[in-house]
């Protein structure tokens, strides 16, 4: 068995975590420290961005190899905003 990923999932991997640390990362120390209508307004704009990449669609109809690869590029810069996408992709699909 090949447990190699695909050509495809390795651009995955590669595009989402370059926008993931361009992006996310540098507000992720926000959601410990700023109050939480700052928090929220960050949060609000981060689920846009990743929505606006595609990131919910890949949730709800993408591979399930690449909904994995997706999320843990950016479950490993913000765990919070991946928490919330997942939680608003499964609610609100």
């Amino acid at each position: 068995m090949d447990y190699e990923l695909s050509e495809g999932h390795r651009r995955l991997r590669e595009e989402m975590g370059n926008f993931c640390r361009e992006e996310i990362a540098p507000d992720a120390a926000l959601f410990d420290e700023a109050p939480r209508e700052e928090a929220s307004a960050r949060m609000r704009t981060h689920l846009k961005t990743l929505a606006g990449k595609g990131f919910m669609n890949l949730l709800l109809g993408g591979d399930l190899l690449g909904t994995c690869i997706a999320g843990e590029e950016l479950a490993r810069v913000c765990p919070s905003t991946y928490l919330a996408a997942v939680s608003s992709a499964i609610a609100f699909g």
